[in-house]
């Protein structure tokens, strides 16, 4: 390990890592070694964590301080709501801080903390003879169970079934998903949703009319989650 800070830590230097530009897509073969490579880290990295929220490091082993998914799931939405409020969307995260507080039968099968990275993306992560060969930028890592990775790759990555089928094959090969692991969509596209908001504001990539837009789209999306949950 090169750097340990308070949020942050630098693995290695790999000079052929991933860059945003380049020609890896989120296609089949993309999808079937980048879902084994996921299952990968989860299963090496849940020996590690004893619990939930953002990455913290004490003589460089990683460790997080929420005693159950449900505290950090809420916790994670109460870190964005300024940034919404500031925004005019105060209501969503009051809306998801709701349904996260009634909803409790929600968390009680979520899985065990693993290491997720949080943004599993093609941009960093490289592929190369049906194998990943390098991962970079875990600045979204988070101790989380095993759907935090896999639900933001699906709903955001995938377009069409195929490649999805590949993903889920890839990670099944390697680590085996809970039972009741498709009825947590709708919760994790709820805080994808609502990180997305923050994205789009810090990021500022776009003209107001435009961002209104996309607010107006994620507003949407995220009620729309919210009636899917049970």
């Amino acid at each position: 390990m090169l750097s340990v800070g308070g949020d942050y830590f630098v693995a290695a230097w790999h000079a052929d890592a991933p860059a945003p530009d380049g020609d890896q897509r989120a296609d089949e073969p993309w999808a079937r070694a980048a879902g084994s490579g996921l299952a990968t880290l989860h299963e090496e990295t849940a020996a590690h964590l004893d619990g939930y929220g953002p990455l913290q490091f004490e003589d460089e082993t990683p460790h997080a301080v929420k005693s159950d998914w449900r505290a950090a799931a809420l916790a994670y939405v109460r870190r964005r709501r300024p940034l919404l409020a500031d925004h005019g969307h105060a209501d969503v995260a009051d809306a998801v801080l709701d349904a996260l507080r009634t909803n409790s039968g929600l968390f009680g099968n979520a899985g065990d903390p693993v290491c997720c990275h949080g943004w599993w993306s093609p941009e960093h992560v490289a592929v190369e003879g049906g194998d990943v060969t390098c991962v970079v930028d875990f600045e979204h890592a988070i101790a989380a169970p095993a759907g935090f990775d896999y639900w933001r790759i699906v709903l955001s990555i995938f377009d069409g079934d195929t490649p999805q089928r590949a993903f889920r094959d890839g990670y099944e090969r390697v680590r085996p998903l809970p039972e009741d692991f498709d009825r947590q969509q709708s919760l994790y596209a709820v805080l994808h949703t609502v990180y997305f908001f923050e994205s789009l504001y810090v990021q500022n990539q776009h003209g107001p009319d435009a961002t209104a837009s996309h607010a107006n789209a994620l507003r949407d999306h995220v009620f729309e989650a919210l009636s899917g949950l049970d």
